[in-house]
């Protein structure tokens, strides 16, 4: 019998001891999967190490051109990302191709020193964290894609109007963007590739900056979208041709302003000029038609001779000499030594003629006006 009860309490101490053993494999596996899971969803580490692709690279004390250099460094420096970029993105040329990139705080590895390098100079070791800063700004939707939906109309392809970089002369577009907003005439007329229309040099084109980029023209371009640009084999258009653009290797310049050169401001004198202008003398009434034929003011004088009788004559073609303050001066288009001169002086309520030179009847002196109703 004690043999009996012997032979029980082994039993269930067999049966106590796997259960303990099964309970410790348990929990182990348990602590396994917890740790498993838990390197799961462990963060991944972005590395924020940045290498110099610029030799004489400056460090600046702040996110500008301006700020003066913390430190100088060599090319394939390392640098730490120190979670900090500017909200301003400059454009920059480096090495022949644009950037557009924001300022980024750094620490330069071997000195220690910390400061503001431009993202255009600097190569990331981590994709991620370079595409994160790309991503974050609002013109990169308008960078990376095209709408074709617009206007009903599908513009032609890049290279066709003469872009071979899309997103470079994008990045070219938001500078020269700021360029007209700043009416910085000067880096403007760096960009141009003349002559347009009558403007043929820099000195010109900054001179006549004003009625060259008139506020239709600074409207347009203020307001293009970058996903929006038509293009045609004439270039990349903007707002139906108030500027046009070529890439020329690696840069791109304007070859078209949608403005009123020399000749497009004389054709609009030459039509407010054109009317019947009235004189009188003690003998007569005279009137002389103007009116454009080709460009030119050709005038013709009725008035009655001293049977009564209605007469009318030519007195030639008049070709635009010179304009200032509302003065215009024509010259006759004649090969005589004693060619006609036409003189207006426009006011704001009246347009006053005199015609120089001999005419049979006798004009000069007499003073022709029309009255222009207000």
């Amino acid at each position: 019998m004690k043999g009996q009860k012997c032979i029980f309490v082994l039993f269930l101490i067999m049966i106590f001891s796997c259960k303990n053993e099964r309970t410790d494999v348990l929990q182990k596996d348990e602590t396994l999967s917890s740790l498993e899971s838990t390197k799961e969803q462990a963060p991944k580490t972005i590395s924020k190490l940045l290498f110099a692709s610029l030799d004489r690279l400056r460090i600046r004390t702040d996110s500008s051109m301006n700020a003066s250099t913390a430190v100088t460094i060599s090319e394939k420096d390392t640098l730490l990302y120190l979670d900090q970029h500017s909200i301003i993105r400059p454009i920059l040329k480096l090495r022949g191709q644009y950037h557009f990139e924001p300022w980024l705080k750094v620490r330069h590895q071997a000195s220690g020193k910390t400061g503001w390098v431009y993202g255009g100079a600097v190569k990331y070791k981590s994709t991620e964290l370079k595409n994160r800063i790309a991503n974050d700004h609002s013109y990169v939707d308008e960078l990376n894609n095209d709408d074709l939906e617009w206007e009903g109309t599908v513009p032609a392809s890049w290279e066709s109007a003469t872009i071979r970089d899309p997103r470079s002369f994008k990045m070219f577009l938001i500078m020269f963007k700021e360029m007209v907003r700043t009416d910085n005439s000067e880096a403007i007329a760096e960009l141009i590739r003349y002559p347009i229309k009558d403007v043929t040099s820099k000195s010109q084109f900054i001179d006549r900056y004003q009625s060259i980029m008139t506020s239709e023209v600074k409207e347009a371009i203020l307001n293009q979208r970058l996903d929006r640009i038509f293009r045609n084999s004439n270039g990349a258009i903007i707002d139906g041709g108030k500027m046009v653009f070529h890439q020329v290797g690696k840069d791109f310049r304007v070859v078209s302003i949608d403005f009123k050169g020399r000749d497009d401001l004389i054709q609009d004198i030459i039509k407010s000029l054109s009317d019947t202008y009235t004189a009188s003398d003690s003998e007569r009434d005279y009137a002389i038609n103007v009116f454009m034929i080709r460009g030119y003011l050709e005038l013709t004088l009725n008035y009655k001779d001293d049977m009564g009788r209605a007469q009318s004559k030519s007195l030639g073609k008049y070709i635009h000499e010179t304009s200032r303050n509302n003065k215009h001066a024509f010259y006759q288009e004649s090969q005589s030594p004693d060619r006609r001169r036409l003189m207006f002086h426009d006011q704001s309520d009246f347009v006053e003629m005199e015609l120089q030179g001999q005419t049979d009847p006798p004009l000069e002196g007499l003073r022709f006006t029309v009255v222009r109703e207000i």
